[in-house]
Order: structure tokens, then sequence, then C-alpha cells
């Protein structure tokens, strides 16, 4: 996993806002979880890109059934998209979390 840049905006499929990876599974007053709810953008065509701007780009992308858009270079800027799921990226706190939750699930399924 990581920031969505200029050099893998042509490989990436799935992206995902950092805020959606920072946030973390808490547990309840009565012992259930509490588990955040994150988007994951998937990708929607063809990567468009400028000869004469390079560090140009735009991804369309597509999240939920209806709803699209187009991620822009100004979109990434300052690590603000990072490529993949929420739950897999190894740079926010949220994959941490949820092995720390379900210690047991993670062990037999790792």
């Amino acid at each position: 996993m990581a920031v969505v840049t200029r050099d893998n905006a042509e490989s990436i499929t799935h992206a995902h806002p950092s805020e959606s990876c920072a946030q973390t599974v808490t547990q309840g007053p009565r012992g259930g979880w509490h588990y955040p709810r994150t988007e994951v953008y998937r990708r929607n065509g063809r990567t468009q890109t400028w000869k004469r701007e390079p560090a140009r780009f735009s991804i369309p992308m597509k999240y939920g059934l209806r709803d699209a858009f187009r991620l822009t270079d100004s979109d990434c800027y300052g690590g603000r998209f990072h490529d993949g799921t929420a739950e897999d990226c190894e740079l926010g706190t949220l994959r941490a979390s949820l092995r720390a939750a379900h210690p047991d699930w993670y062990r037999d399924n790792a």
C-alpha cells in the first residue's frame, strides 16, 4: 500500500482517503465492537495524463452504485489518498486495531 502519486496512478485498482485508515475499532460499554465506516473507491476507466504537465493525472473512480468522480493530482497532494482498501493499509491505524480486536481470527486466517 502506498500514497497515490503520478508514478503509481496507472496501476491502482482501489483507493481510499487517508481519514478512513486513520480510524480505530473501539469496544463499547457493553462489550460490543464499533467498526468505523470506511470508503473504498474503485477504478472506473483509464488514467488520463498530460504531456505538457507530466505531474498531472486524473483517474475516474466509482463509489457505490451511482456515485462517480475523478481523482486528480490536486486531490492526492499531501498523501490524502492511499492505494488499496482501508482495512489492508499499513500506513494507518485501522489494520492494527482490527488485529487487536480479533487476534484469534487474524492468527487463524493469516
